[in-house]
């Protein structure tokens, strides 16, 4: 099980590219993925649930809304 942080959803690939940028330059390990019609832009992808906490904490100081992802 890993937990991970979709921090968006859009339509537009320029859309989550910049995004994803965004959030590779201030340090976050972000990715996109295709799902259906949406590239989602996620973040992380951690076993463990304290460290999935702390980065959870640190994405919404920095103003970023989350949604917990497992897989």
């Amino acid at each position: 099980l890993y937990y991970r942080f979709q921090t968006g959803a859009v339509r537009s690939r320029e859309n989550a590219d910049s995004f994803l940028y965004q959030l590779l330059y201030r340090g976050y390990p972000a990715y996109t993925l295709m799902d259906g019609e949406l590239f989602k832009v996620q973040v992380g992808a951690y076993q463990q649930l304290g460290d999935a906490i702390r980065m959870e904490q640190r994405l919404r100081e920095d103003g970023y809304s989350t949604l917990l992802v497992t897989k």
